[in-house]
């Protein structure tokens, strides 16, 4: 893509945090749980801006299709 989607980057203990509080709360029960915080949502291109701020150096983006990423991993699932 073109680095500009945006992701959710969540600490893994957060998310143990989240299961383990939705165990015991019946709001929970039978449900999907997302985990979702609106403050750590960013463009790939957004997060490479910040380590480039603060390491001082320009990092080389390489943009790939959808059909190249699928292509490379069908060739790496059959060993190619």
């Amino acid at each position: 893509g073109d680095g500009d989607t945006e992701v959710s980057f969540v600490d893994e203990g957060d998310i143990g945090t989240c299961t383990v509080l939705a165990v015991d709360d019946p709001r929970a029960e039978n449900r999907t749980l997302y985990v979702k915080p609106l403050a750590n949502t960013l463009s790939h291109n957004e997060l490479l801006a910040l380590w480039e701020k603060k390491t001082g150096k320009t990092f080389e983006r390489v943009y790939l299709t959808e059909d190249a990423i699928l292509k490379q991993i069908q060739g790496e699932t059959l060993g190619l």
